[in-house]
């Protein structure tokens, strides 16, 4: 896990009893790729959670689980929990087990393996993933990243649906193919024009920081 602090630069009132906010991120991904931007929200410091062997030489048998629970260990009160996309579906177990003051999920997929075929469920317990070129988070090189059968089937063992047991708010976006709407258990939804990583989008990235400011007041004020 990495803590950093960003500067906020759309000049957002800051959020006092928000202490900081741990991210968690998608499948394959690094939360670096957008978690600097989190302080425009909140003016916090952010927490990093990584995925165990992703992007480093870490071996364990449950990856996902062991991530849970770090970020379960790392939260405390007046924490912000946020997962984007699989990230997302791991930030549930996280808010139901560490009761954060809220929950914030953006480009959440359907309940894991609903969104896959039969044939990539395959797959991902024989062979494992080999998704797309993703950004080496530390020297911004694209790194080809093959996800083992481990990795792929900590993800199927997860729990199929969840209920929020903190205030959530959910981003859903209209370019995105991987995350549709689905039945959410969220105190607030909104969708947003832009991508499923909508940190690529700097129209995107502006709505969620100011949107997701606005309803953190509103809910913890």
């Amino acid at each position: 896990m990495k803590a950093s602090r960003g500067s906020c630069h759309l000049s957002l009132t800051p959020i006092k009893s928000v202490r900081t906010a741990v991210c968690l991120p998608g499948f394959a991904d690094t939360s670096r790729y957008w978690s600097g931007q989190v302080p425009d929200w909140l003016d916090v410091a952010t927490l990093d959670v990584e995925w165990p062997g992703t992007w480093d030489n870490e071996h364990v048998d449950d990856p996902v689980s062991i991530a849970i629970a770090r970020a379960v260990g790392a939260v405390r009160s007046g924490d912000v929990v946020i997962g984007h996309s699989m990230g997302a579906r791991a930030a549930l177990e996280v808010a139901n087990a560490s009761r954060p003051a809220a929950l914030i999920l953006l480009a959440p997929p359907p309940p894991t393996p609903a969104f896959l075929t039969p044939s990539a469920v395959r797959q991902w317990r024989t062979s494992g993933v080999r998704p797309t070129m993703r950004p080496d988070p530390l020297t911004g090189r694209d790194t080809e990243l093959l996800i083992d059968v481990t990795y792929a089937d900590s993800w199927l063992r997860r729990p199929s649906s969840l209920a929020t047991v903190v205030p959530t708010l959910a981003f859903l976006f209209s370019d995105d193919a991987a995350a549709p709407p689905t039945l959410l258990d969220a105190t607030t939804i909104i969708e947003l024009e832009g991508p499923h990583r909508w940190w690529e989008s700097p129209a995107a990235s502006r709505r969620v920081a100011i949107e997701a400011h606005e309803w953190l007041v509103d809910t913890l004020s």
